[in-house]
């Protein structure tokens, strides 16, 4: 069957089921993949035409950095974008996953990436820009790897795409901690609690591959903030364990229990560490001006829209600990990071000033250096 004919058959699917929320309602699932397959053939033409350069991973790494910012742009300031959908097709094929599981599990998940979400920040262009980051990483990753048994296998790739497209959904817009307290992974488990009983209807019901994907979810939580126990850092102590000599005989990690899986399976911290980076590689590891943009996207979220140096100071401290962890993170973003936060202190001690309105920042006018690419004629506008 063609990308069509598995679009048709889950969209009988979801008429068939009725899991019982407003985030997976029938009707509105309906439209959305009806306009997912009217815009398909157009969408992975244009992602042919205008992002195979990331699977290029001998491609020099500040054309490959200067044309994910430009294509992002073209995204931003056309207000359209290929679909999600279109996105994980793309990644299927040049990853070739042919398992017809895998391929439901991870179109099923784009779907549900294409719920509408008008949160500001956490919202379905996030979600997309996510999903590049990650399919960007397991090329690369699998190129620094290619003939070890690290590669990431198509139950990985998959695994990992599928992940990322709902890696936010059903976000409120709010944080883990409501009236003062901190709920841990309050809003990674909620979107685990709607994805997983549709990828068990779809027949991806082993319990240990849905919970390397509540893993990942739950170490996309990055607070509280510098806790050494929060799931980020746990990952981040679990990749070091694993890989970069923090093993000892013995000693043990200690992990929470429900995080536990990455002390016995190095492979599981990998991703989770993956995960994370990819959520936090657009505003931390391209280029200063889309760091700006996107802290004041999330301004506009949590707070009076109001975005300045030391919140990206103040983000890169806390959140990203000032450096990628992963080979692959270093290797696409580490430059780009160290550069953005000694930015973003000179901005700081110069006067610590607001950043431009975001329709007049540089990210959106193209002053950044990018590569001038056609504007997208895609799906229709989203946040």
């Amino acid at each position: 069957m063609g990308w069509n004919s598995e679009l048709e058959a889950l969209h009988t699917f979801f008429q068939d089921k009725d899991f019982s929320s407003p985030w997976l309602e029938r009707s509105n699932l309906s439209a959305i993949i009806a306009v997912v397959r009217d815009n398909l053939d157009r969408d992975l033409a244009f992602l042919e035409a205008e992002a195979s350069f990331i699977f290029e991973v001998s491609e020099k790494l500040e054309n490959q950095t200067r044309n994910t910012i430009e294509l992002f742009r073209q995204f931003t300031v056309s207000g359209t974008c290929p679909s999600l959908t279109a996105l994980c097709i793309f990644a299927l094929e040049h990853f070739d996953v042919q398992d017809p599981i895998l391929q439901k599990m991870v179109l099923a998940a784009s779907v549900m990436g294409e719920v509408e979400n008008e949160q500001p920040y956490h919202s379905n262009m996030h979600y997309r820009k996510v999903t590049f980051q990650i399919m960007r990483m397991i090329a690369v990753y699998n190129d620094i790897y290619e003939g070890t048994s690290r590669v990431l296998d198509h139950k990985k790739i998959a695994t990992l795409l599928a992940t990322a497209c709902i890696h936010d959904f059903g976000h409120d817009g709010k944080g883990n901690t409501v009236k003062g307290v901190y709920i841990p992974h309050r809003l990674e488990q909620h979107s685990f609690d709607l994805a997983a009983p549709v990828f068990k209807a779809l027949g991806y019901d082993d319990p240990d591959d849905l919970n390397m994907i509540r893993v990942m979810l739950l170490c996309t939580d990055v607070t509280p903030f510098k806790d050494p126990g929060n799931a980020v850092n746990q990952a981040k102590s679990a990749y070091r364990y694993h890989f970069l000599g923090g093993r000892t005989h013995w000693d043990g990690l200690n992990l929470d229990k429900e995080l536990s899986v990455m002390e016995e399976c190095p492979a599981a911290a990998v991703m989770a560490l993956m995960m994370h980076e990819a959520d936090i590689a657009t505003s931390a590891g391209l280029h200063y001006d889309i760091t700006k943009y996107e802290t004041g996207l999330l301004m506009n979220e949590i707070s009076d829209g109001v975005a300045r140096p030391e919140n990206v100071i103040n983000f890169l401290n806390d959140i990203c600990n000032r450096q990628m962890l992963s080979e692959v993170g270093q290797q696409l973003f580490a430059a780009n990071l160290a550069r953005i936060y000694a930015l973003a202190e000179e901005d700081y001690h110069a006067g610590n000033d607001a950043f431009p309105p975001l329709e007049k920042s540089n990210f959106v006018l193209g002053k950044h250096g990018g590569v001038k690419r056609p504007t997208v004629s895609g799906s229709k506008a989203i946040n």
